[in-house]
């Protein structure tokens, strides 16, 4: 496995890319691809891909994956994640289907909608994994997460797993163990970060934790890196730190 870094963070962080991979010894990124498709460096991926891969080259920048922030449904922009995903040599783009709850609306409607779109997707994905995360109110549910898996093979979709993203949701941390090994073979991609709670194991509400820096919270992070070695994950460790924006720029906690 291979340390990485949302591209996002290091340059809110850091100020660009180049400098936050410098700064912390890494060279891989998930690289975010607005639905306008000019990322970090400029370049507009529709018209630049091989100048954008060239920039790559020349500043030793690998892309382990591809994130977009599509809504539900918004199959275009899937499907250009995708085209660039393949001519770049990236196997995983990153997608959300429902994250919030519709009024009026059942566990077994958010999977049948989901499962409806994902059946649009499938004969227009080649070569590239959609890895769902388990993220918000809805594809952090197991059950939902259950449903999808069971009904499309893990070539086509498979999971980035964000490593707080159930505790956040409300799982006591105990389940948080047993529902990422439950996963781990279809893991595709991750979001590492952590949180701190008084009710360690208790049902929470979602949102009732506090965000803290990866090394200080309450999930166990060498265990899930262990539990993927188990089920054969060999892929990315992406930062993504959301506690962050509690300190000031000299590291000190503001809140």
């Amino acid at each position: 496995m291979r340390t990485a870094c949302r591209d996002v963070i290091l340059r809110n962080v850091f100020g660009s890319v180049e400098e936050g991979l410098s700064a912390l010894g890494i060279n891989s990124i998930e690289l975010y691809l607005p639905r306008d498709l000019k990322v970090f460096s400029g370049h507009n991926l529709e018209y630049e891909l091989s100048d954008f891969k060239n920039y790559l080259s020349e500043h030793n920048i690998e892309v382990n994956s591809i994130l977009i922030a599509n809504d539900f449904r918004e199959t275009d922009y899937v499907v250009k994640a995708v085209n660039i995903a393949s001519r770049l040599g990236v196997r995983v783009v990153r997608i959300d289907t429902i994250v919030k709850e519709i009024k009026g609306y059942s566990l077994e409607d958010y999977i049948r909608l989901s499962i409806e779109w994902l059946r649009e997707l499938e004969g227009e994905v080649r070569d590239v994994a959609l890895a769902v995360e388990n993220h918000g109110y809805i594809s952090n549910r197991e059950d939902y997460l259950d449903a999808l898996f069971r009904e499309f093979p893990e070539a086509f979709l498979g999971l980035t797993l964000d490593t707080g993203n159930f505790y956040w949701y409300g799982y006591p941390l105990s389940k948080v163990y047993e529902v990422i090994e439950k996963f781990a073979n279809r893991v595709k991609h991750t979001h590492v970060k952590n949180a701190v709670t008084e009710c360690k194991e208790k049902w929470r509400k979602p949102g009732e934790v506090t965000m803290t820096p990866i090394y200080e919270g309450d999930v166990d992070l060498k265990r899930i890196v262990s539990i993927l070695k188990k089920y054969g994950y060999h892929g990315d460790l992406t930062i993504e730190d959301e506690s962050l924006g509690r300190y000031n720029a000299l590291g000190k906690n503001i809140f």
